[in-house]
């Protein structure tokens, strides 16, 4: 009931930002009862009340933790959407490829930005500088936490991580015998399970590379 009465002040203030951190924290976990009331409800509408729409291409839209921050194709450029507050920032100075293209990751900082289009590209969000990294799996990519690496599945069966900042080749993980069609990290980054077209499933330590 205190956490709705301060929800109220801040709802006042338009602190949207504010306010969902707040309502967040009274979201039930899994297994706990669900207590919350209409006031909580009636909240969550006002720090929602916007509407976005755009053309969900598969691959070529993903979700950062900064914000959040939803990030898609647009033509050449970059959309950038907090979803949040609603608000949109066109990113208009990468002059990006207009053809479809089926992969495309965004770091949780929103720093980095990679995306297939027959071969890997590593873009840096800050001052649009674009590095070629070379082929690899469709949808088979995925930055650290951290933001520091890059990771992508190869049609060649392996598995290649990066360094974000120079673009150099850390490690290149070796193992399956077909293209690696799908990864995932943990949430520190430390461990990665990546999947192949044989069937398996691998698992690997980030900083060895084993």
């Amino acid at each position: 009931l205190l956490d709705m009465r301060t929800a109220g002040a801040i709802h006042a203030k338009s602190d949207m930002r504010r306010l969902v951190e707040i309502l967040r924290t009274h979201i039930p976990r899994p297994g706990e009862p669900d207590l919350r009331g209409f006031e909580w409800f009636y909240f969550q509408n006002q720090a929602n009340p916007w509407q976005y729409s755009f053309k969900a291409t598969k691959g070529r839209f993903d979700i950062s933790r900064h914000g959040p921050t939803l990030v898609h194709m647009k033509g050449k450029n970059l959309a950038c959407v907090d979803l949040v507050t609603g608000v949109v920032s066109l990113q208009n100075k990468f002059n990006l490829p207009e053809a479809a293209f089926p992969g495309l990751v965004v770091s949780q900082n929103l720093e980095w930005c990679a995306f297939d289009n027959g071969a890997l590209k590593l873009l840096d969000l800050r001052t649009g500088t674009r590095k070629e990294l070379g082929p690899v799996s469709r949808h088979a990519m995925a930055f650290t936490s951290d933001g520091r690496h890059l990771i992508a599945g190869t049609k060649e069966s392996s598995v290649r991580i990066w360094s974000s900042l120079t673009g150099n080749l850390k490690h290149e993980l070796e193992g399956h015998e077909d293209s690696v069609v799908c990864l995932a990290l943990n949430s520190d980054s430390s461990t990665l399970v990546t999947a192949s077209k044989d069937n398996s499933l691998r698992f690997w330590d980030v900083r060895s590379g084993e």
